[in-house]
């Protein structure tokens, strides 16, 4: 229930055999050591950034994403009201459009290719 409310996929995520059901060591490890990567260069990327939040999202910490995001980057920020985190399986033609838009905006076309 903490990635969708989406009845579909809740039967999907609890049919799977592989789906995990508890975190190793190891995860939390890596991932204290992508926190503090991510300090480290925290404003030194100059490109545009893209940020998603679900606002009902139990996973994400969404008002440290917002601080974190908000002191060093000018990120285009969209958030989908009443979504848990998996956006992409509950609004799914809201989130590709969002993307197109943004890729649309930010992509100037000779970069393209087109």
């Amino acid at each position: 229930e903490m990635f969708t409310t989406n009845p579909h996929y809740l039967e999907m995520i609890e049919n799977d055999p592989l789906r995990l059901h508890a975190a190793t060591a190891r995860f939390f490890m890596e991932s204290r050591r992508m926190d503090q990567y991510l300090a480290r260069v925290r404003g030194t990327y100059e490109g545009p950034v893209l940020l998603i939040l679900a606002d009902g999202d139990r996973i994400i910490d969404n008002a440290t994403t917002l601080d974190i995001l908000g002191e060093a980057y000018d990120a285009t920020i969209y958030t989908y009201e009443k979504q848990t985190h998996s956006v992409q399986l509950e609004a799914t033609d809201r989130l590709v459009s969002d993307i197109d838009a943004w890729v649309d905006a930010e992509v100037p076309m000779h970069e393209t290719g087109e």
